[in-house]
């Protein structure tokens, strides 16, 4: 059962503050991808947060497992990455495929027989998408049937798996994780045309192995790189210690931004904001994970979310360094919006059930049929009114001064997640909000 509690005087100031930074009265830039996962094996859908409308680009396939998205850089255009099970439960493979965000067309699979995974990278010119498979990188032509394989040369192998890949502004090199010959977890640049690599930074391995690198990410300038390096742990542990740097791309001026302190964590996430001078990441609070807050040279550390349960998958909204969306574990994969502001005065919001939820690069058309909630007007009081439901509003403003977590418990289950839906509207400056419960709940698979 769904119940809403929505004022109707949030209507008019919602819409004149996002009509201000659309492109049009047809254009949205608060748009969202996210898979809905309120039926088995899910959808693929597109949201406005600013009217709570929606619409769902694809039926449920069976057996068909929703991974991954990534909007296209002009975002007309979203590729997904679905892992295909029998009904024996057997995985056969990961395929990408591609579909129009305004609902105009059906998917179309562009990885052929290539067996492929991970978070799909869109190429700076949105001509080609690039993906990990056990061979190598596939570079899959978006608009016809296409497909080279970027082999890696001089090194032992890859390292890191599917979320450890990175195209440069600049189109020319694509930044990934290998294995040197001499055992050792490098971060490389392999360029695109020939394959030629470049490393930047090398970690030692330890009587363990080498760990991973993962998570990495070129600044929006392409001088720098975000990475996440997880080295090798004792015996009897998840080897999840996650150490989060950011890099010269020339391998100078190294700056470690957050040490886990842990191996026994799960795998954390960090984001470039859109100017580039903050990243966002995942980090321990006591035994759970939080979203923080830090400026990119290291320095100016925040706890931006308090949950006890946990908050993680910190996304920017990219038209600026002002709003993040992250899933909030209490709800299930329920994701919120929270306005950075100074760092200090933070807001948080409840928004749709949405895990594994992207922005829109920029503004853009919404799909012709999306359905847009009717607000309702609360009904009059009576001789004897029921309580009123309480609306969420929360605000923090304390700092988190050090950078090493604790070395003891367990952190939140890395990949479990539940559903219910509260929603929230957001504008110009000031956060309105509408709340709403589903209680339909879902356990998905570790990633």
């Amino acid at each position: 059962m769904l119940n809403r509690l929505l004022l109707a005087a949030l209507a008019a100031p919602i819409a004149l503050a996002f009509a201000a930074s659309a492109a049009s009265a047809d254009s949205s830039p608060f748009r969202i991808a996210y898979f809905d996962f309120t039926q088995p094996w899910g959808r693929l859908c597109v949201a406005d947060i600013s009217t709570e409308g929606k619409a769902c680009l694809t039926d449920v396939v069976p057996y068909h497992d929703l991974r991954d998205l990534a909007w296209s850089p002009d975002g007309k255009v979203i590729a997904v990455h679905q892992e295909i099970f029998t009904p024996a439960g057997d995985n056969t493979g990961g395929e990408i495929f591609v579909i129009d965000a305004d609902g105009s067309g059906a998917p179309s699979v562009i990885s052929g027989d290539a067996r492929v995974g991970g978070m799909p990278v869109w190429s700076p010119d949105g001509s080609e998408i690039a993906a990990w498979s056990p061979e190598g990188i596939v570079l899959m032509d978006v608009e016809g049937d296409g497909r080279r394989l970027l082999e890696l040369h001089g090194m032992e192998g890859f390292l890191s798996g599917p979320s450890a890949l990175s195209w440069s502004p600049d189109g020319e090199e694509i930044a990934t994780a290998a294995r040197t010959n001499d055992g050792k977890a490098a971060l490389v640049l392999i360029d695109v045309q020939d394959g030629s690599t470049q490393i930047v930074m090398e970690f030692e391995p330890n009587a363990n192995g080498t760990g991973s690198l993962d998570n990495i990410r070129f600044s929006p300038d392409g001088e720098r790189l975000l990475f996440i390096h997880s080295p090798a742990g004792a015996p009897g542990t998840s080897g999840t210690r996650s150490l989060v740097w950011v890099i010269n791309r020339d391998g100078s001026a190294m700056k470690l931004i957050y040490d886990s302190g842990r191996d026994d964590g799960p795998g954390l996430e960090a984001r470039f904001s859109p100017q580039g001078n903050l990243v966002a990441f995942d980090g321990f609070s006591g035994d759970v994970i939080n979203v923080f807050l830090a400026n990119a040279d290291g320095s100016d550390v925040r706890q931006l979310t308090h949950s006890a349960v946990g908050a993680y998958h910190p996304r920017w909204w990219p038209l600026a360094d002002t709003h993040l969306l992250y899933i909030e574990a209490a709800d299930g994969a329920v994701s919120y919006l929270t306005s950075t502001g100074t760092l200090v005065d933070v807001e948080t919001r409840r928004l749709f059930w949405a895990p594994g939820v992207e922005w829109a690069p920029i503004p853009g058309v919404l799909p012709a049929d999306i359905v847009i909630p009717t607000p309702t007007v609360a009904p009059e009081p009576t001789a004897t009114p029921s309580p009123e439901p309480t609306v969420e509003l929360i605000t923090h403003g304390d700092s988190f001064d050090g950078l090493t977590g604790p070395g003891t418990g367990t952190g939140p289950s890395a990949g479990e997640r539940h559903s219910t839906v509260l929603s929230l509207l957001a504008g110009a400056g000031v956060l309105m909000l509408a709340a709403g419960l589903l209680t339909n709940r879902r356990s998905e698979h570790p990633r």
